[in-house]
C-alpha cells in the first residue's frame, strides 16, 4: 500500500463560523447590489443605509459568487485563501475554435512509454479537478492516486480475479442464476459477450502484461462518501477537468468504467484501491506519456437534438 498515495483537495467545512462565512468591508462596499443579485441562496441583502449585510448566513454554501462579482473587493470568505482570488481577464483566454480543437485533439490512449509521471504533474491534474463545479458547492471529491507500473498492474490483477470468478459461475446452472442476481438481469447478456475478453485478459496478465490499464504508470480514482445527491456528476466533471488538463501537460489518458463498475460490486477491488467504507468510486482513469502520435482529428456522428419550442 505504500505505493498508493491518497490525495485530497483542501476541504473547508461550510457549516462552521455561521456568522463569519462572509465578511463585508463596510468602508469599501458601495451598495451596488451585485452580490445580492448573484447569490443563489439569498444570503445577502441591502440594509436601510444602502450597505450590504449578511442576512441569512445559515444558507450560505460558500460558492464565492459574491467575492467574484464584487467590483470593489469588499467581500471576503474566511474559509478560503484570500490570495487565491486572482482577477479575471475581461474575455476568455481561448476562443471557441481553440477549445473545440483541444477537445477533438484528446483521444483515449492505450499505448504508453515506460516513464513515470512526476508527482508535481500529478498535483497539476488534481489542481485542475479542484476547480470543477460540485452540487451545492459540496467539494466532496476525494482522490486516490496509484503511482508506478507495478502498483497500477496490481489493481489490474485484482480486477481480473474478480471477473474470472464471475466467468466461472457460468459453468453451472446455479452459478448462472447467482450471476444474474449478482450483476443484474440487464447486465447479464453484455457480460456473456465479454467472456472472450476476460479469458484473453487473463492470458495477457499471466504473461506479464497489463490488459486493463495498458501499461499506464498512473491511475487516479475519484470517490465521495454518503449523503451527496450529486456524487456521480461531481466526480465525472472533476475527472473531465483532469482529462483535458492532461492533454495540455503532454499526458495521455483513458477512462476506465470497468474499474468503477467492478469496485461497486467487489470489496476486494475497493480495498485494493483504498476506497473507505461507505464511500463509492465514481470515476477512474489511467494516465501516462503516450507512445502514439495521432495525425488527424476524427469525425463523430451528428448529434440527435430535440428542440423544445415555446
Amino acid at each position: 500500500m505504500n505505493q498508493i498515495a491518497f490525495l485530497s483537495t483542501a476541504r473547508h467545512n461550510v457549516f462552521v463560523m455561521a456568522t463569519q462565512k462572509i465578511m463585508i468591508d463596510a468602508a469599501k462596499c458601495t451598495g451596488c447590489g451585485e452580490c445580492v443579485a448573484d447569490c443563489p441562496n439569498s444570503v445577502l441583502a441591502v440594509a436601510e443605509e444602502g450597505k450590504i449585510i449578511v442576512a441569512k448566513p445559515e444558507t450560505c454554501i460558500q460558492c464565492c459568487h459574491c467575492a467574484a462579482v464584487c467590483p470593489v473587493d469588499a467581500v471576503t470568505l474566511p474559509a478560503y485563501d484570500p490570495g487565491n482570488f486572482p482577477l479575471l481577464q475581461a474575455e476568455p483566454l481561448i476562443g471557441y475554435n481553440d477549445l473545440i480543437s483541444l477537445l477533438r485533439r484528446r483521444r483515449s490512449i492505450r499505448r504508453y512509454i515506460h516513464e513515470t509521471v512526476p508527482r508535481e504533474v500529478v498535483e497539476q491534474l488534481i489542481e485542475a479537478a479542484r476547480y470543477a463545479p460540485t452540487g451545492s458547492n459540496s467539494q466532496g471529491c476525494r482522490y486516490i492516486v496509484v503511482e508506478g507500473f507495478d502498483a497500477v498492474r496490481s489493481i489490474s490483477g485484482t480486477m481480473i480475479n474478480y471477473y474470472v470468478g464471475l466467468a466461472k459461475m457460468m459453468n453451472t446452472p446455479w452459478g448462472r442464476v447467482a450471476l444474474r442476481l449478482a450483476i443484474g438481469g440487464k447486465a447479464y447478456p453484455g457480460f456473456k459477450r465479454y467472456l472472450p475478453f476476460i479469458w484473453d485478459s487473463t492470458k495477457k496478465y499471466d504473461a506479464g502484461g497489463d490488459p486493463v490499464f495498458r501499461g499506464a504508470p498512473l491511475l487516479i480514482g475519484i470517490y465521495i462518501g454518503p449523503g451527496s445527491f450529486t456524487a456521480h456528476d461531481d466526480c465525472i466533471i472533476a475527472m473531465c477537468h483532469m482529462l483535458m488538463a492532461a492533454e495540455t501537460l503532454g499526458l495521455g489518458s483513458c477512462l476506465n468504467g470497468f474499474l468503477t463498475i467492478s469496485a461497486a460490486r467487489s470489496k476486494d477491488i475497493r480495498d485494493a484501491m483504498g476506497v473507505p467504507e461507505d464511500h463509492k468510486l465514481y470515476a477512474a482513469a489511467a494516465f501516462g506519456y503516450p507512445d502514439v502520435k495521432y495525425r488527424r482529428a476524427v469525425d463523430r456522428f451528428k448529434p440527435d437534438i430535440a428542440w423544445l419550442e415555446r
